[in-house]
């Protein structure tokens, strides 16, 4: 794909996705319900979030390894990427786009840590292929079906509170939708500051209004999980005096503007 401007990207995607149906807006909103259908057949533990402290979560730190996460959490991201390729692109995928599209010009790797079944890999071959990707998770089961559906890229195991990787061994790295099921968050923070050489992108981020984290306990796929919920000002003060600064922040979704995508910048 040449190379285009972020605008310039999803402009030409969303006239792809348009042309399918004639309209645009009705195509999203297709996409959004099979989306969500196949995200709730993929919901086999009945989620009923319950408020719960720090210590009762750290027992559930190994929940995301039960291999059968990783087919069901695929169900959906198949589906999501293959819709992108025709032009249909889901929201979850528009602010990462946007952070890579704002310091593309700066790197040439990108690590993905808690990279589950590696699809955002596949998004950032097709949007900035000069940059080189590498996944890793601490489910095996997670990294195998990363491999089997995406062979050209390069995919490990290890965990995101301590990979074993060299000191900003990456230009760039990226935690989505993880650091809230992290009991050790802080641990998941400090391998983020340093594994990364100039940028960390912090993508869906859920929030709370309250001045500490919330912790919950509740379900997703198959699995019981923790649930945490982070204040914005704990958070942006964590990478600071690591130091990182903000250079991006957005809400994740149009509709939900308590998630949010963070780009910080090594100061």
């Amino acid at each position: 794909m040449a190379r285009l401007g972020l605008k310039g990207l999803l402009v030409l995607l969303g006239r792809l996705g348009a042309g399918r149906s004639g309209n645009g807006t009705e195509t999203m909103k297709d996409h959004n319900k099979e989306v969500s259908r196949i995200y709730e057949e993929a919901q086999l533990v009945p989620n009923e979030p319950v408020a719960t402290t720090l210590d009762d979560l750290s027992g559930m730190s190994s929940a995301w390894k039960d291999p059968g996460v990783a087919e069901l959490q695929a169900r959906v991201s198949r589906f999501q990427v293959s819709q992108f390729e025709k032009g249909i692109v889901d929201p979850v995928f528009i602010e990462f786009i946007a952070s890579v599209n704002q310091i593309r010009d700066e790197i040439r790797s990108l690590l993905d840590l808690a990279c589950g079944g590696g699809y955002y890999g596949k998004i950032l071959s097709i949007v900035a292929p000069e940059v080189i990707y590498h996944g890793c998770d601490y489910s095996s089961a997670m990294v195998d079906n990363a491999r089997l559906n995406y062979p050209g890229l390069r995919f490990d195991v290890a965990d995101a509170t301590q990979t074993g990787l060299a000191d900003r061994s990456s230009d760039a790295v990226m935690l989505s939708g993880a650091l809230e099921h992290i009991p050790d968050y802080n641990r998941a923070i400090d391998e983020l500051c340093r594994l990364a050489n100039k940028y960390i992108i912090l993508h869906r981020l859920p929030l709370t209004k309250r001045r500490e984290p919330a912790f919950t306990k509740g379900a997703q796929y198959n699995i019981e999980t923790p649930r945490i919920y982070f204040p914005k000002p704990l958070i942006e003060s964590a990478f600071q005096a690591r130091g990182f600064a903000v250079a991006r922040c957005r809400p994740t979704y149009t509709h939900n503007r308590n998630v949010l995508t963070y780009l910080f910048v090594r100061s």
